[in-house]
């Protein structure tokens, strides 16, 4: 082989090595950047899903989470979209899943079991038979640990790009190595050197981004000419190119933005139906205090706790005297303006770690947790007193003493009841030893304060 073939081939052989091993690694570099981004987004999503997932599983209202894990599972779109996306509770069972044939079983592994007790989101890769899949985690924590979430996102779209990016990348270097291969052999051919050190230039510049160089044609019919007539249309066509990808890039990337200030729109307003719903169902409209529903909820959880600590307990049942002579006398509006007036007087004299609750009519109850009855006691004749000391619109003319006054029924625990059942019994008997006894005083289950 002469010298001439010799150094051409060493070129070319140059040239395509560089061009297919900074392929390659930009190939795999964007492959990267992909599988972060669809790590990223999942948490982002999960971790959205979160918020929503403890409130509906602190109020075991799965059909509604499954609901929730519908809508993202919808939104997530595709190569990079969610393969699946589960709800285990604590003991890893499941209680919302894309695929309601997965609700009730357990999962069981290292991947799941270490995602249950970790304080922050997890990420594995998996191999599986339909491909190479990514699973993350996002704990579902407010104040309690109530689960744990795990979606799984296929990457065998992404790997199948990268393939034929591979093959891209491979045949431009193939065209680009034959294509240096005919202008080197061309300008060695002819030694116009001159001429090969322009074209080279203008190369390097169109590789640059600067795709409005062109090259000076030589005013010739040779195959120099036509070498720098081709280099031209191909500056043109590159150029052309390069502008319609920067026009849908930035076309995309506004509807990207878009997209995400829609999703997130959704997420907010999302979040905040769910919060406006939670607090409906268990707030009084009247009132605003605790409904007749929440109050059973948390005597049964103060019970358990002050069986726990030992701790003391003190129930009130609070009836206002003389209602529905007042109702009758004034009508419902000015009675509901009572009941509101005297929940806030409850709310202002109590602390706020008391339960205040409107359990049915006119009448209330009040957990004083952490509190013995001889406390309970003062609290409760301070209930009264605040109650009695108040000026009611037309409290002289319905009311038998001219005041709106209230009977006041006390129990403790345990002494009075062991369980929230008979608690409450116990404070109801009192209350209405205290109506038979004349209203507007206090009385203790058993006997007087």
């Amino acid at each position: 082989m002469s010298l001439r073939g010799k150094l051409v081939l060493y070129i070319i052989g140059a040239v395509a090595l560089i061009q297919l091993s900074w392929g390659l690694s930009v190939v795999r570099s964007d492959a990267r950047l992909l599988e972060l981004e669809a790590e990223h987004r999942s948490r982002a999503i999960l971790h959205a899903i979160a918020a929503p997932a403890a409130i509906h599983m602190a109020t075991r209202e799965f059909a509604s989470l499954d609901a929730i894990l519908d809508v993202y599972a919808k939104k997530s779109v595709g190569e990079l979209a969610f393969q699946t996306i589960a709800v285990v509770d604590v003991d890893g069972v499941v209680v919302a899943h894309t695929d309601p044939r997965e609700y009730g079983r357990r999962l069981d592994d290292p991947f799941v079991n270490d995602a249950m007790i970790a304080r922050r989101s997890l990420s594995q890769e998996v191999q599986a038979k339909r491909g190479r899949l990514v699973r993350v985690s996002m704990p579902v924590i407010s104040g309690l640990r109530w689960g744990t979430i795990v979606a799984e996102t296929s990457m065998s779209g992404l790997d199948d790009r990268v393939v034929q990016n591979q093959l891209v990348v491979l045949f431009s270097t193939l065209l680009i190595a034959g294509s240096t291969a005919i202008l080197i052999w061309s300008l060695l051919s002819r030694m116009v050197f001159l001429p090969l050190e322009a074209f080279a230039g203008v190369s390097k510049r169109l590789g640059d981004g600067k795709y409005d160089a062109r090259v000076d044609v030589p005013p010739t019919s040779d195959e120099l000419a036509l070498l720098g007539t081709t280099i031209n249309e191909m500056a043109e066509h590159i150029q052309t190119h390069a502008g319609r990808l920067e026009a849908q890039v930035t076309k995309r990337t506004h509807q990207i933005q878009e997209a995400n200030q829609a999703l997130g729109q959704a997420n907010r307003d999302l979040a905040t139906a769910v919060e406006e719903l939670a607090r409906l169902a268990r707030t009084d409209g009247l009132t605003q205090l605790n409904n007749h529903r929440t109050f059973h909820e948390r005597i049964k959880a103060e019970v358990k706790r002050s069986e726990r600590s030992d701790s003391p307990l003190t129930l009130l049942m609070i009836d206002v005297d003389h209602f529905k002579q007042y109702n009758d006398t004034h009508g419902h509006p000015a009675g509901d303006k009572v009941l509101t007036r005297v929940a806030e007087l409850m709310t202002d004299t109590l602390r706020t770690t008391d339960v205040v609750a409107r359990y049915g009519g006119e009448e209330f109850a009040v957990l004083l947790v952490d509190t013995p009855l001889s406390f309970g006691a003062k609290v409760a004749d301070k209930v009264r007193t605040a109650i009695r000391q108040t000026a009611f619109p037309g409290a002289g003319e319905s009311q038998p003493n001219g005041r709106v006054t209230v009977s006041i029924g006390m129990a403790g625990w345990p002494m009075h009841g062991k369980t929230d059942v008979a608690l409450i019994e116990a404070a109801d008997k009192a209350l209405y030893e205290a109506k038979r006894a004349g209203r507007d005083q206090v009385k203790l289950s058993g006997g007087s304060v």
